[in-house]
C-alpha cells in the first residue's frame, strides 16, 4: 500500500509539473504574440482663434487658457478608431501671449496620419471625441461656473507621418458655445434679476 501512495504521488507530481509547463509556454506564446503598443510623445503650439471674442469665458469677453488645464486630442489609431488623449496639465510656463498662447505635450497610442482634433477644456470631449454637451446640464447659471468648466473651443488639422517622424499640427481654437449673461428690468428700469426665479428664451 505504502508503494502505491509513493508512486500516486510521485505521478501527482509530474503531472502538476506537466500542467504548470503547459501554461507557462501558453501564457509565452502569448505575450509573444501580442505586439507592444507604440507610444508617441508629441509636442505642439495651440492658440485661441480670433473672431470669437464676444462668445467668451470672461466679463471683458476674452477666453484664455488657465494653469492646471488640459487639452484633449481626439486622433485616429491604427485600428480606424477615434481616440482621445489628454495633455499635460497646462503649467504657467506653457501659457504665453496673455493668455492666448499655449504649449501642449501629449501621449498618443498607435496613432496613424490623419486628421486630428483639440478640445479645451478636456472635460468637454466624450472618449470618442465628440463634444460632452452633458455636462451642460450640470451648469448652476452663473457665469463663473460656465466660463471655467464648460466653454469650450474647438480646432482641426491634420497629423502628419513620415517614417518614425509624427507631427501634431499648431492649430487655432474657437468657441463652440455662446454664454449670455441677462440683466432683468421692471417696466420702471429697476433692475430686479435677484428676484428672478424662472427665465424663458425663445427663438421666433
Amino acid at each position: 500500500m505504502m508503494k502505491t501512495m509513493k508512486f500516486l504521488s510521485m505521478a501527482a507530481l509530474v503531472l502538476v509539473g506537466a500542467i504548470t509547463t503547459g501554461c507557462t509556454n501558453e501564457d509565452e506564446n502569448m505575450s509573444q504574440s501580442m505586439p507592444e503598443p507604440l507610444l508617441v510623445t508629441l509636442t505642439t503650439t495651440v492658440s485661441m482663434g480670433g473672431g470669437g471674442e464676444t462668445r467668451a469665458l470672461t466679463e471683458e469677453g476674452v477666453k484664455t487658457f488657465a494653469e492646471g488645464e488640459q487639452i484633449a486630442v481626439v486622433y485616429t489609431n491604427t485600428s480606424s478608431e477615434r481616440v482621445k488623449a489628454l495633455s499635460n496639465a497646462l503649467q504657467e510656463g506653457d501659457i504665453t501671449n496673455s493668455g492666448k498662447t499655449a504649449k501642449i505635450t501629449v501621449t498618443l497610442t498607435n496613432p496613424k496620419a490623419g486628421s486630428v482634433d483639440y478640445i479645451y477644456p478636456a472635460s468637454m470631449a466624450n472618449s470618442d471625441g465628440t463634444p460632452n454637451l452633458s455636462a451642460l446640464c450640470m451648469q448652476n447659471g452663473t457665469l463663473t461656473t460656465l466660463a471655467s468648466t464648460l466653454d469650450y473651443a474647438k480646432g482641426s488639422g491634420a497629423m502628419t507621418v513620415n517614417g518614425n517622424e509624427y507631427t501634431l499640427p499648431g492649430i487655432a481654437l474657437k468657441n463652440q458655445l455662446t454664454i449670455c449673461k441677462f440683466k432683468v428690468k421692471n417696466s420702471g428700469g429697476t433692475e430686479i434679476t435677484g428676484n428672478i426665479t424662472g427665465l424663458t428664451v425663445s427663438d421666433g
